[in-house]
């Protein structure tokens, strides 16, 4: 019943630590670009209106969506030509007044100069005519200028006032359009509609690139948002009047516009005003959308603080389901476990600050940085549950071996030093330097280390077998572990024996083999297993009430080649047996101290090359991660009250403002 607590608590813990990290990892894919959105969230509510029924968005100061219909005028629009088939939803109509002008030409009377030469005798200064050697007079020419009255061509600047009335309809397609449909499903009913328009005059063109290029409100605020490979189909006719029409037709939202203008004059440039003034792409569910993120971004947080605390929590409730005595070393591990939670805490929230603002960069530099920090505080609640786990530990020093590598240590018989230097050199300084920011880092000074300390057990326990001596004298050195012995026929006491009998036959027995009459009876092979015996059956608080179940079990079995029914207590009888044989082993001081050193020389290189590594990792300007503006700081073009006058005029014959 206690190991399925143990389980339940453990996977409880690894839930809430993935759901901790799942939050934090989606908050900090949303913040870069959260600021920019909200901003863009608080314009549109400043300066549009949504009509949810139509799903367009209309500038507050357009007076050209004042007026709405909701008398169905689909007749009226196919007598100028083709419309998408499509259930009438509203129109907008209203008109407005113009004024046309041009150069135009005339003939017109006026003087105009005509220069020609004259030749008049020189003179001198006196006024006397100048004579050459014979007699003859000189003469020069003249250059002379006369007016002359004639009729030339001429302009002059002419306006004409005029009118224009202008339709704005909306069509609804839900019929035919389904509500998950992908942009190439309005691209294939543009295409489609298109080829209906052959007997007209037609172009397509994008109606969000043309409002950001005439407009620089629309291409500062809404660039990076604006749906720029949608098009809309434009074709020019004649109403009954006469008078020259363009229609533009979009296809969005599952619903159809159509832009009628009726104008004698200036067509395109009173349909680009118009489209100047509202947009299909509905800036109420970008305002939705942005308040969600805003809302899973807090809760995304908040999960992170909340289910990271509950893992830090989890082991405290499995403390007090049990009756151990926790290590002191252990308690002081925890705390500095959970003290530095809140510090690595802290490092991820002010690495995602600068994001939010956009101080910083999310490049793969930042990732590193904030993956780093997201380790550390998986390490922290997994220090947490795991020392809190290895609450049983009998040692104070040893409390944080994980049984399976005890297991593996006392199998390589290992000295006690070399027990300690485990701890000291590989697994204080995982828990310890692990639980600090950047302290995943560490793994560059345990894997190389662990990975030689292993590479060095395995060869010497070969040389060891290689060089085993054949004559059977370290045929008792070695012995398999975790074998299921009769402890109350070793120490030759009965099953209810009391602390005191056990103490008392395991005087006597020890008596026996000091007392060295009978080499061969009393060997250190009856001396491990006598202390074998009195180790386990005095752990009566825990290992002994383990023992008698199988005990019972082995005593209801045919007692040859007996397994335990629990793998646990096997392990830790293994465990007391390794440790009893290792200690009674001869291994001489010199060895045992040169085994010593090879693992604290190992240490220290690996220490030497992990900073090595770290420096040349570290070394090098990161100053790209900050974003720098290259241009002088100037405000933000801000929307005038009429979001409008700004850009040229448009001339039909640019390609640039409307393709064919």
């Amino acid at each position: 019943m206690k190991s399925l607590n143990k389980n339940k608590y453990t996977l409880a813990c690894v839930i809430c630590l993935l759901i901790a990290i799942i939050s934090i990892i989606y908050v900090s894919n949303i913040v870069p670009t959260l600021k920019v959105e909200l901003t863009l969230k608080e314009h549109n509510e400043k300066f549009f209106v949504n009509f949810d029924k139509e799903q367009f968005s209309v500038l507050k100061s357009s007076h050209y969506f004042d007026k709405k219909e909701t008398k169905d005028n689909s007749e009226q629009l196919k007598e100028i030509g083709p419309i998408p088939e499509g259930k009438f939803v509203s129109s907008f109509n209203g008109k407005g007044e113009g004024i046309y002008g041009y150069w135009k030409p005339y003939l017109a009377m006026g003087s105009r100069a005509v220069y020609y030469t004259e030749k008049v005798p020189q003179r001198y200064l006196s006024g006397e005519i100048i004579r050459d050697f014979w007699g003859r007079i000189e003469y020069e020419e003249v250059e002379k200028v006369k007016y002359v009255n004639e009729p030339y061509w001429d302009s002059r600047y002419t306006t004409i006032p005029y009118e224009y009335t202008y339709t704005f309809s909306v069509l609804d397609l839900s019929d035919s359009i389904s509500s998950i449909a992908s942009d190439s499903i309005y691209s294939i009913r543009t295409k489609q509609f298109a080829k209906q328009l052959t007997s007209y005059k037609n172009w397509k063109f994008s109606p969000n690139q043309v409002k950001c290029k005439r407009n620089a409100n629309w291409a500062t605020f809404y660039m990076s948002v604006l749906p720029k490979n949608k098009d809309a189909v434009v074709f020019q006719s004649k109403d009954e009047k006469g008078i020259s029409v363009i229609r533009i037709v979009y296809f969005a939202n599952r619903k159809a516009y159509v832009l009628d203008v009726h104008s004698p004059y200036e067509l395109i440039e009173k349909a680009n005003a118009i489209m100047e003034t509202f947009t299909t792409f509905y800036l109420q569910d970008y305002n939705d959308m942005v308040s969600m993120r805003l809302l899973l971004t807090i809760l995304g947080s908040i999960a992170f603080v909340v289910f990271g605390l509950i893992c830090l929590l989890i082991p405290k409730i499995v403390l007090r389901n049990r009756e151990t005595v926790f290590p002191k070393q252990a308690k002081y591990l925890i705390r500095y476990a959970r003290v530095m939670w809140l510090v690595n805490i802290i490092c991820v929230f002010a690495d995602v600050y600068p994001i939010f603002t956009g101080e910083l960069r999310q490049d793969s530099y930042w990732w590193n940085i904030f993956l780093l920090f997201l380790c550390a505080v998986g390490m922290n609640i997994f220090t947490n549950m795991y020392v809190v786990n290895k609450a049983k530990a009998e040692n104070e020093f040893d409390y944080l071996i994980p049984k399976w590598l005890k297991f593996y240590l006392i199998k390589r018989h290992i000295t006690d030093a070399e027990y300690k230097s485990v701890v000291v050199f590989l697994l204080y300084p995982f828990f310890i330097l692990g639980n600090l920011p950047f302290g995943i880092c560490v793994l560059g000074y345990i894997l190389p280390v662990a990975i030689l300390s292993v590479i060095l057990m395995e060869v010497r326990i070969f040389s060891k077998w290689t060089h085993e001596d054949t004559n059977g004298n370290n045929s008792n050195e070695v012995e398999e572990l975790g074998v299921f012995k009769d402890y109350y026929l070793l120490l030759d006491i009965n099953r209810d024996a009391s602390e005191m009998d056990i103490d008392i036959a395991f005087n006597k027995a020890m008596a026996k083999y000091n007392s060295r009459t009978d080499a061969k009876l009393y060997s250190e092979v009856y001396k491990r297993n006598i202390q074998e015996a009195y180790r386990v059956l005095s752990s009566t608080n825990r290992l002994k009430p383990e023992y008698d179940k199988e005990f019972d079990a082995y005593r209801k079995s045919n007692m040859i080649n007996y397994q335990f029914l629990d793998v646990n207590t096997q392990k830790d009888i293994a465990i007391i047996q390794g440790e009893i044989h290792n200690a009674n082993s001869n291994a001489s001081h010199s060895k045992r101290k040169g085994k010593v050193h090879n693992i604290i020389l190992v240490a220290l290189l690996s220490v030497v090359l992990a900073a090595i590594i770290f420096v040349l990792l570290h070394f090098g300007s990161h100053s790209s991660r900050y974003l720098t503006n290259t241009e002088p700081d100037a405000p933000l073009i801000m929307p005038s009250e009429d979001f409008s006058g700004i850009g040229g005029p448009f001339d039909p014959r640019d390609d640039d403002d409307f393709g064919q």
